[in-house]
């Protein structure tokens, strides 16, 4: 697995439903990470005399969040199983079959980038 670290004004609440993504359904071509989330609290700014800035933001935050995302390698195989599913309800065993052989051929070929490249498909 690899780890991703995003920086975000956005609170656990909403971001963690993406990040973690174990809804195959909602958003089947996504990673699946197990996150760890660490608050950072803001700096206070102060404007002629006044504490704080006015947030364009929906929800007052008085943190920014990093979270430090590790992938997942059974959800990744879980996740590639229900595609593969998938694939063969929509397209048929045989198509499935030199799909994946095509996989392998290009694994064996360029390594660990060929995952990403059939992820273009």
């Amino acid at each position: 697995g690899g780890v991703w670290i995003v920086l975000s004004y956005g609170p656990p609440e909403a971001r963690l439903e993406f990040l973690e993504n174990d809804g195959y359904s909602q958003h089947q071509d996504m990673l699946s990470f197990v996150c760890e989330v660490i608050s950072i609290p803001k700096s206070q700014v102060l404007l002629d005399g006044h504490s704080g800035m006015t947030s364009i933001y929906p929800y007052e935050e008085t943190n920014y969040y990093a979270y430090i995302c590790t992938k997942d390698p059974g959800k990744a195989l879980e996740k590639e199983a229900m595609q593969n599913e998938a694939f063969k309800k929509k397209e048929g065993n045989a198509a499935l079959v030199i799909k994946q052989q095509r996989q392998k051929e290009r694994l064996d070929r360029d390594g660990h980038l060929a995952k990403k490249a059939s992820c273009v498909e």
